[in-house]
């Protein structure tokens, strides 16, 4: 990478990021009362997966009570994040969305593994936390969440800056920005997302292959594209410096 890419980086990501794009990682709130070091930064924190819709209204009663625990304890919580019981259907997936409405004290983001979930998202003030491993399914949720301007996080990767064995932050975030300016298909942006090569950098665009991408679309596209696991867009610029770029 060069210090032209630093340079543009630093430019578009230059503005307070949404609260759920917390850099601080997460917790989960059963293993709450063990923390101690989340009282100085705050975290996102993640509610208790369910295997039925029985199990569910009982998991989000504690999880409340944790939360609140966590709360009175002096923590700083920016968001809520939780998964949906497998296999409910849309009309399940609708109403247990509903019942998320009194997390709303914060940032309620729902892990989202199947396009039609995102319908139930479009409706409501909630962030999409996408599943980074299989590049074709990561790449049509985030074409779908472009298309409802659906905000959404990234889990499971973003660890290095190009894919190398797992998808890197910047095919992510550039790679959702150029979806975003080019209209991509699902196969389409799959590719960019796996590409460690073909990228071109100066300190006005980002091009892949016959793609160029300029600033206006990097900042724009990033108010959907909020973070990457440990790797907020608001952070990357740090994140270049520890790798020894000079911005």
């Amino acid at each position: 990478m060069s210090p032209a890419l630093a340079r543009l980086l630093e430019s578009a990501f230059d503005t307070a990021a949404p609260a759920a794009s917390s850099p601080y990682g997460r917790c989960w709130l059963q293993n709450a009362a063990s923390l101690t070091e989340s009282k100085s930064i705050p975290v996102i924190a993640v509610g208790a997966a369910a295997a039925s819709r029985e199990e569910w209204e009982a998991e989000r009663a504690q999880d409340a009570e944790r939360l609140n625990q966590f709360f009175k304890a002096g923590n700083l919580v920016e968001g809520y994040e939780v998964s949906l019981p497998p296999g409910s259907s849309v009309e399940d997936n609708r109403r247990q969305l509903d019942e998320l409405r009194g997390f709303s004290e914060v940032e309620v983001i729902v892990q989202v593994t199947q396009v039609d979930l995102l319908e139930g998202l479009e409706e409501r003030d909630y962030i999409a936390a996408l599943p980074v491993a299989d590049p074709l399914i990561l790449a049509e949720l985030v074409v779908e969440c472009l298309a409802l301007e659906t905000a959404f996080v990234f889990r499971g990767g973003g660890s290095s800056a190009f894919s190398s064995g797992s998808t890197g932050f910047l095919n992510l975030l550039a790679g959702t920005a150029i979806g975003f300016a080019e209209n991509l298909n699902a196969r389409e942006l799959a590719r960019v997302f796996s590409a460690a090569d073909g990228w071109t950098f100066s300190e006005s665009y980002i091009s892949f292959e016959r793609y160029q991408l300029y600033l206006p679309e990097i900042i724009e596209s990033r108010f959907l594209a909020l973070a990457t696991d440990g790797v907020s867009a608001a952070e990357i610029p740090a994140k270049l410096k520890e790798a020894g770029l000079n911005l």
